[in-house]
């Protein structure tokens, strides 16, 4: 959320603080007998009740049932709710399954008739009232927040927060819940305060039960007016019963959300062939993507191209209409039905259902994608970014047929070979009968011989980065990490599952030392992500291993950062570039400043953005800062060049290598052999579970090398 989101939300709290000021007026509620039933007057604008008090001062005073009581609700509701459902959420496993558990069991009570048992031993009246609801809709609370956290937590967030060096409590409470569950906590306490207005009135109408005279409620206030009958001023009973009305509507539509529209927005779809005109995307005053034309008949392929950071995913946003809040799109749009493969595969995915649930009808659609059968019982968390864009293939594959196949960088995490085999699937949807036109937005040249039918090239100034010296090599410097016979197993923890699975990778042998740059190279899914991971003490291992002095699996190493492969992964989307920088800098103690930072990387008119209106390059420069401030001695990057042209990769790699110094060390997984290679003193190559060559660049042309790095250097 922008700052200018964040100022607009103050609206209902200065509501609300109006409305506990009216209630917490005087109120007399003396009879006075001679103005019984009276209708309105200038001394009484609403007229008196039936028993000769002022409709519009009782109208008023009713407001404090609901602000005592239903704060008390509230309170109750996210005090029990809010800490439970993100501890569920967080933490997984046993622990999700008890929580959730009790709260089940509580929400499968009716909610009424628990009030009203509640209400037998606390009393009755606005607060107990207000204790008994809070109870009741606590659960609802629970699970909400448990899952939008859980939902983050297979997202990598909550990994990519605790790796980076912020505390966990820290990282669930506020980037997971305050920053991220926003929504649902104002969801829910609009649901709360309206159940309880709606409860307090029935129960007030009905008698004891609720608010009892002579405290003012409208549900007794409505009860006295009918009762009086005839005799009664109708202002007595019309009053609260528009009162109820005006703020249970204006609750509920808090609670649901009211959409809004963009101000200038005159895009429209319709059925047919894609067709673009004019489209401009901006923020606020601000440019930040621009197409003149671009049309896909159906069943050709179309490269989008242009260097990182012009725009080219906001486009294919804007088409998709799924542009990220504060950015607007302006132009003519015709376009049919649509898929959508993401440029990370797992945010094409629910993190919340499995694979075969996803794709549920495979059929032939898995061999065309490449997703392997025995993975289809696998969550999206634990399949590697290859393999998360393989299933993203499938579940558009095995879906109903569309006009329009949208990809944002469908290779990206994948090796040489699967590269291939993905555009060549691709070809096939489009050339098939009735296919769909393929839009495809990507960086590799190497790809677009005899595939793409027509290229368009955007055009756009992005500022450039800083310069970098041409590195000098220098002489090793003492062991950063030592690994020696090295067993990993898969998932989110440190800890082995349970029962024990099978581990992805066994008896490796790895050491790195200030001032080199080691690769870890091999095709998708060998587990070249999981070993950083191990280095960096964030899933279970075993063997020898010692970074930077200490054994990460007991104790966090200061000084190792992790670059994840999806930039996204590791900023928080609530906050600013300045605002996430700040948070590195406060874990590397202050010793460098977040404006150096954003100079270092060129991003300095970019800081005040929020991480939604950045190219992929430039979320990666923010990475890249991230690991500046909190004063990295080690990095451990995955696919840093991913989703960067040639050029922002390498310069992406020197500024990396800047950014450590001379005696600190790198340690890179890519497919990207061509634009790796040169930047590494030493290669690892892993194969079906094992180390099976280790080399030097200037031993990239041995005959002897093992025959499946020989296939990957052919391969490219």
């Amino acid at each position: 959320m922008s700052g200018r989101g964040r100022r607009a939300s103050r609206g209902p709290l200065v509501a609300l603080l109006v409305v506990a000021t009216i209630a917490a007026l005087p109120y007399n509620p003396a009879v006075n007998a001679d103005i019984v039933g009276l209708g309105p007057s200038i001394a009484h604008p609403l007229g008196t009740d039936a028993v000769g008090r002022d409709v519009g001062l009782r109208l008023l005073a009713a407001v404090r049932p609901l602000v005592i009581g239903g704060g008390t609700a509230l309170a109750i509701a996210l005090l029990l709710g809010v800490p439970l459902g993100a501890l569920a959420g967080a933490r997984g496993g046993i622990w999700s399954r008890w929580i959730r558990g009790f709260g089940l069991a509580v929400s499968s009570l009716p909610a009424i008739p628990l009030v009203l048992l509640l209400g037998l031993v606390v009393g009755h009246g606005a607060v107990p009232l207000g204790l008994a609801w809070g109870v009741a809709m606590a659960p609802g609370v629970l699970q909400a927040l448990y899952q939008r956290v859980d939902a983050l937590r297979r997202e990598e967030r909550l990994l990519a927060l605790v790796a980076h060096g912020i505390p966990e409590w820290r990282a669930v409470a506020v980037h997971l819940v305050w920053n991220n569950a926003r929504t649902e906590l104002r969801t829910w306490s609009a649901r709360v305060l309206a159940g309880f207005l709606a409860m307090e009135t029935a129960l007030s109408y009905l008698g004891r039960a609720g608010v009892a005279e002579p405290q003012p409620s409208w549900g007794n206030m409505l009860a006295m007016a009918l009762s009086a009958g005839s005799s009664q001023n109708a202002a007595a009973w019309i009053a609260p019963a528009v009162a109820v009305a005006v703020v249970s509507a204006g609750l509920w539509g808090l609670a649901l959300g009211v959409p809004r529209l963009a101000p200038g927005e005159d895009i429209v779809a319709a059925p047919g062939a894609l067709d673009v005109r004019a489209l401009e995307i901006r923020s606020a005053d601000r440019v930040v993507a621009r197409l003149p034309e671009l049309g896909a008949p159906p069943g050709t392929v179309t490269a989008l191209l242009g260097v990182s950071g012009v725009g080219k995913s906001l486009v294919l946003r804007a088409i998709a209409r799924i542009l990220p809040d504060g950015l607007r799109a302006t132009g003519r749009l015709t376009r049919p039905a649509l898929a959508w493969i993401a440029q990370d595969g797992r945010s094409s995915l629910d993190p919340l259902l499995r694979i075969r649930e996803q794709a549920p009808d495979p059929g032939a659609a898995l061999a065309r994608s490449g997703f392997p059968a025995d993975r289809l019982d696998a969550w999206p968390h634990e399949l590697s970014g290859g393999e998360a864009q393989r299933a993203a293939l499938l579940c558009v594959l095995s879906g109903p047929s569309v006009g329009l196949l949208l990809a944002d960088e469908p290779t990206t995490g994948l090796d040489p070979r699967a590269r291939r085999a993905l555009v060549r699937t691709l070809l096939t949807v489009a050339r098939a009968p009735s296919g769909p036109a393929v839009v495809f937005v990507t960086h590799d040249r190497r790809l677009l011989p005899g595939f793409a039918d027509a290229i368009v090239e955007m055009d756009g100034a992005r500022p450039a980065p800083p310069a970098l010296a041409p590195r000098v090599r220098p002489s090793p410097g003492p062991v950063l990490l030592h690994a020696e016979g090295l067993s990993v197993v898969a998932g989110l923890t440190r800890r082995p599952a349970y029962p024990a699975a099978p581990p992805i990778l066994t008896g490796l042998s790895v050491d790195v030392r200030g001032g080199e740059t080691v690769g870890l190279i091999g095709e998708s899914g060998v587990g070249k992500t999981t070993l950083l991971r191990a280095f960096a003490g964030l899933c279970a291992s075993s063997g020898t291993l010692d970074v930077l002095g200490v054994d990460p699996r007991s104790a966090r190493p200061k000084g190792v950062q992790l670059l994840w492969q999806d930039p996204g992964t590791s900023l928080d989307p609530a906050l600013t570039v300045r605002e996430i920088l700040s948070i590195s800098a406060a874990i590397g103690q202050g010793h460098r400043t977040v404006d150096e930072a954003l100079r270092r990387v060129g991003l300095l008119t970019q800081a005040d953005a929020v991480p939604d209106e950045l190219s992929g390059g430039e979320r990666r420069r923010v990475s890249l800062a991230q690991v500046w401030l909190a004063g990295a001695v080690l990095v451990l990057a995955d696919e840093p060049s991913a989703a960067l042209d040639a050029q922002r990769s390498l310069e992406a790699l020197d500024l990396l290598r800047d950014l450590v110094g001379e005696t600190g060390g790198v340690v890179i997984a890519s497919h990207d052999l061509v634009l790796v290679l040169p930047t590494c003193d030493r290669v690892y190559v892993l194969h079906e579970g094992r180390c099976v060559d280790v080399f030097s660049p200037s031993e990239a042309d041995d005959p002897g090398r093992h025959p499946y790095t020989r296939d990957l250097l052919a391969a490219g």
